[in-house]
């Protein structure tokens, strides 16, 4: 038990300094259109701490609700940036 605890501190310690960032924006025309973008970045320690963070990713899923993925992208210090966006035409959407 004791192990299982010394484990989660030290992963926590070896992430602090890590940080995804997520920006969520919906954009709304006065007919009831619009879209929603959801920008993520990880930074470069994230990408260096986890590196199958990529592979982990499952596009494929959002795409087929019709988001639009842009990325990931690797930045040239390490960082990643993923943008998706989804139109929508009526405010139930």
């Amino acid at each position: 038990m004791n192990r299982r605890i010394l484990l989660v501190v030290v992963g926590v310690l070896v992430l602090s300094a890590c940080r995804l960032d997520v920006t969520v924006v919906v954009v709304m025309e006065p007919d009831c259109w619009g879209v929603v973008k959801v920008a993520v970045v990880a930074d470069a320690e994230l990408m260096e701490q986890v590196p199958v963070f990529v592979d982990d990713l499952r596009l494929v899923y959002a795409e087929a609700y019709c988001w639009v993925a842009d990325g990931p992208t690797e930045a040239a210090y390490g960082s990643l940036s993923l943008l998706l966006t989804h139109d929508f035409f009526t405010n139930d959407e």
